[in-house]
């Protein structure tokens, strides 16, 4: 399996006040992250993917090797055994296996097909 990261995530696990969580409205689901910002006070930042097939969160314990390749940013898995367990034709239909990895709060998984990055 191949990992390739499209956008970086500046802030850091580390900074990090609480587990991210993610929140689905519709088709559409928001990975949301709160950290401590360069003030010192608690800020919020949401990664929002769109028309999202299926969702999925995996702790540090059950981690696979590839996944730790997601460090810190959205990244897309090329041939995932996740994305054929839903059928060969939802690549066809657009469907990307996004991945997000934050050190000590595990790997973020979507099946979806766009992201947009947090303002």
């Amino acid at each position: 399996m191949q990992v390739e990261k499209v956008y970086i995530i500046k802030e850091l696990a580390q900074d990090f006040v609480k587990d991210p969580q993610i929140k689905t409205t519709d088709n559409n689901a928001m990975l949301i992250y709160e950290y401590e910002g360069e003030s010192g006070d608690t800020e919020t930042k949401g990664i929002t993917f769109n028309d999202v097939l299926a969702s999925k969160h995996t702790t540090e314990m059950g981690m696979e090797v590839y996944m730790v390749k997601a460090y810190n940013a959205v990244s897309v898995v090329e041939n995932s055994q996740w994305s054929k367990e839903f059928g060969e034709s939802i690549t066809e239909q657009g469907y990307k296996h996004f991945i997000v990895y934050f050190d000590d709060f595990g790997a973020y998984e979507f099946l979806a097909k766009t992201f947009e990055k947090p303002e």
